[in-house]
Formats: C-alpha cells, structure tokens, sequence
C-alpha cells in the first residue's frame, strides 16, 4: 500500500483517440476506452478503498467539441464581438446562468473534481471569477466532503481567491503564496516553446 487515499482519473477519459485536447467540453467518458464500463471502474477503485476523481477542464470548450455549439455564445468571453479564443479552446463565463446549470449537470454526479485551467482572458472579469467561486462553493454545499483540486493548467491562472477558500486546511498557501508568486508574476505563466507565440 502506497498510502494513498485518492485516485484521480487525468486527462483523456473523455474522448477516442490520442488527439483529446481538441475535443474537451462534454465531459462524458468515452467509451472506447473503458470497454467494461466506467462504472467498473470507479467501482473498483472504490473497493480498494481509494476516492475516485476526474480530471476536468470546466472552464473551457474545444472549438471543436460538439458542446460549444450546444450554448449560446453569450455563455463565453467575447473579444470584439466573437467568442475569445486561446489555444482552439472557448471560455466559459461563469456569471451566465446557463454556464452554470450546465456545470452543475455534469459534477452533480457525485464524483470528485480536480480541474486545471487555460489562459485568464483578462483582468476585468471580477464578476465572472466571483461567481465561478459561488458555484465551487455550492458544490462542496451539495457534496459535503468532496475534494475540488486546482492545478491552474501549470499556473498559467493563478487564482489567489482559490487558495484562500479554506485558510485552516491550506494554512501553508495562504500564508506563503506571495512568496512563490509575485503580483508582478501572477498572470500568465510563462514557459518558452518555439509554437507558441502568443
């Protein structure tokens, strides 16, 4: 027994093929690759006593994920009156109702969350990062003693607001944060590739 207490499911789970980046948003496994059903399997993690969880990316929605053409376009960011796009990938905006009835849907399943994020597309949009920390907070209310991880895509989205959601479990980030991430340094993240230009 390694002592580990969790196991969470990263990414792919939810889509055929090696290419899965380009088609998040729905949020369902994908049945190829589970062929005796992701149910199995969440049961047998269960049955060596270990939390199951899933890696989500609920901020987003591939361009090419047929559930960006399931919403509105009022239910992502608009830049210059289109959909704000980064890395092929729309983002939601929490402070629309219908973003947030379709994120309950798919995590009141009773599963626990770890989620990671893209680019900020701007620091204007306090509204919207206000009320993504509602909807967290509504779903630990539904499902007491779930774990809700926030990787922040490498740190590409430093949140600080994340952190401070629970000072006396997260004692150690609340009270060293500043000194691992400079306000200079909160945004973005950068990491040098030769692909990625913007």
């Amino acid at each position: 027994m390694a002592g580990a207490d969790s196991y969470v499911i990263d990414a792919g789970w939810h889509a055929s093929g090696k290419m899965w980046w380009n088609t998040v948003g729905a949020w369902k496994p994908e049945p190829s690759r589970f062929p005796s059903g992701f149910k199995r399997l969440v049961d047998r993690i269960r049955g060596h006593d270990l939390r199951p969880g899933l890696w989500p990316e609920p901020g987003v929605i591939s361009i090419n994920s047929p559930a960006a053409h399931a919403l509105p376009d009022d239910a992502f960011f608009q830049e210059h009156g289109s959909r704000f796009v980064e890395s092929d990938r729309y983002h939601l905006d929490y402070r629309r109702p219908v973003v947030i009835d379709r994120m309950d849907g798919i995590v009141d399943n009773g599963q626990d969350l770890r989620e990671t994020y893209g680019r900020s597309p701007g620091a204007g949009h306090l509204d919207h990062c206000r009320t993504y920390l509602r909807w967290v907070e509504g779903l630990l209310g539904r499902h007491p003693g779930s774990v809700i991880e926030n990787c922040s895509s490498g740190g590409q989205r430093m949140d600080y607001a994340i952190d401070q959601q629970d000072p006396v479990r997260s004692a150690a980030i609340a009270a060293s944060i500043p000194t691992a991430v400079t306000p200079e340094q909160a945004a973005p993240w950068a990491y040098p590739q030769p692909g990625w230009s913007d």
